[in-house]
C-alpha cells in the first residue's frame, strides 16, 4: 500500500530525511517513534505530499508521488490526517469541522454530510457536542473531533501525527482507545507517537528514527525484546 525507497529530504545541508526504506502493507498499523527533531513528522507529511523531498520514491495505492501527473489533491481523499494540535476552524462548530470536506471535495448535499457527521461523532463520543466550537472544547474533545473529521472521508490510510502529545493523561487514554479500535478494525495506520502501550498493542512493525536515519525496526518481541542497536535501547529506556 505504501512503499518509501531510498526517501532523503533536506532544508539546505542539513538531512532532515536520510535513505528511509519502509514497505506499509494495507491493514497494518505502523508506529513511528525517536527523540524530537528526528524527523518523524516529516515523513509522514512527505507521504501525504504535503512535504517534498529531494530523492527516492514514494508509491502510495500504486500511485508515485514523484510523478508530475499524480493529482496530490485526489490522492490525498484517501488518505486521513490527525495532526498534534487538531487544526480545527475556531469560527465553526464540531459538527460544520466534519462537515466541510466532504461537501467541498466530495460534493456532498448539506443534509447528507450533516447525517454522516453525526455517525463520526458518535463514534468518537462527541454526539452531544455536535453544535459546541473548539474553543468550548477541551484537548482530547478537540482531537475526538479531528479523528471524525478524518474519518468521514472513509480513508484507505490514516497518518496520526504525534495525536495525544497536547493532551492531559485522561484525554489520551481516551483518544487512544479510538485508536487502537480503528487499528483492530482493519483500518491501515501510520502513527507518530512515544504512546509505546498503544504500540504493544495493536502495531505491527515500530520504526525508531534518529537524526532523520532508521536506526531500527520491527515487530513487538523484536523491537521490545530484541532490541539490537544501543541507541534504540537508550530511547527505550527513557520512555518505557
Amino acid at each position: 500500500m505504501i512503499t518509501i525507497t531510498d526517501v532523503c529530504k533536506w532544508y539546505g545541508k542539513p538531512e532532515v530525511l536520510k535513505n528511509i526504506n519502509v514497505t506499509i502493507e494495507r491493514n497494518q498499523t505502523v508506529v513511528i517513534c525517536g527523540p524530537s527533531g528526528s524527523g518523524k513528522s516529516t515523513l509522514l507529511r512527505c507521504i501525504n505530499g504535503i512535504e517534498k523531498y529531494q530523492k527516492g520514491e514514494i508509491i502510495v495505492n500504486g500511485i508515485s508521488l514523484n510523478d508530475p501527473k499524480t493529482d496530490l489533491y485526489k490522492l490525498r481523499r484517501n488518505i486521513g490526517m490527525v495532526f498534534q494540535h487538531f487544526a480545527l476552524y475556531p469560527h465553526m462548530t464540531a459538527l460544520q469541522n466534519i462537515c466541510i470536506a466532504p461537501i467541498k471535495v466530495l460534493n456532498w448535499s448539506k443534509h447528507k454530510a450533516e447525517k454522516e457527521a453525526m455517525v463520526f461523532l458518535e463514534q468518537v463520543g462527541m454526539g452531544s457536542n455536535a453544535q459546541a466550537h473548539p474553543a468550548e472544547l477541551s484537548g482530547g474533545q478537540q482531537q475526538r473531533v479531528a479523528i471524525g473529521r478524518a474519518l468521514i472521508m472513509k480513508p484507505q490510510i490514516v497518518l496520526f501525527d504525534e495525536p495525544t502529545s497536547a493532551l492531559d493523561p485522561e484525554a489520551i487514554k481516551g483518544i487512544l482507545d479510538i485508536m487502537i479500535s480503528l487499528a483492530k478494525s482493519g483500518m491501515t495506520i501510520v502513527c507518530v507517537t512515544h504512546e509505546m502501550g498503544f504500540a504493544k498493542e495493536v502495531a505491527d512493525n515500530i520504526i525508531f528514527i534518529d537524526k532523520g536515519e532508521i536506526i531500527e525496526q520491527g515487530a513487538y518481541e523484536e523491537f521490545f525484546i530484541n532490541t539490537k542497536t544501543d541507541r534504540a535501547k537508550d530511547f527505550l529506556k527513557q520512555i518505557l
